[in-house]
């Protein structure tokens, strides 16, 4: 996939030891990170799921799925935010599945949280 393809590159090529570090202590070393930050995290999300919004469109499940199954906290974030907004108001009796599997693995409060309130609430 073009778009996960892309994210992991750009997130690679952003990634920052030193806040990796803090990222995954502050988070009790339950997950890996690149070290990037919210903000720029969110920035270089969004101009590559721009870039590729169809296939992002037409694939969430996989491509949300598969971003989950990858080590890196920013790739769940970003899984999460993209059934969010791909998501809203198109939820079908199935989705409930992935739901829980997003809320039983590499499960947080961080990911709980979010989910509860803008997927679930």
């Amino acid at each position: 996939m073009n778009f996960i393809f892309a994210l992991e590159s750009a997130f690679i090529a952003n990634k920052n030891p030193k806040n990796a570090f803090a990222m995954a202590k502050y988070m009790k070393n339950n997950f890996t990170f690149f070290g990037i930050k919210t903000e720029e995290r969110r920035r270089i999300f969004k101009e590559i799921w721009k870039e590729n919004k169809q296939e992002v469109s037409a694939n969430t499940g996989a491509i949300v799925s598969e971003l989950y199954s990858k080590i890196e906290r920013e790739f769940h974030y970003c899984a999460i935010e993209i059934l969010i907004k791909e998501g809203k108001g198109k939820y079908k009796k199935e989705d409930i599945q992935l739901i829980e599997k997003l809320l039983i693995n590499n499960s947080w409060w961080d990911s709980v949280d979010t989910i509860a309130k803008y997927i679930l609430g």
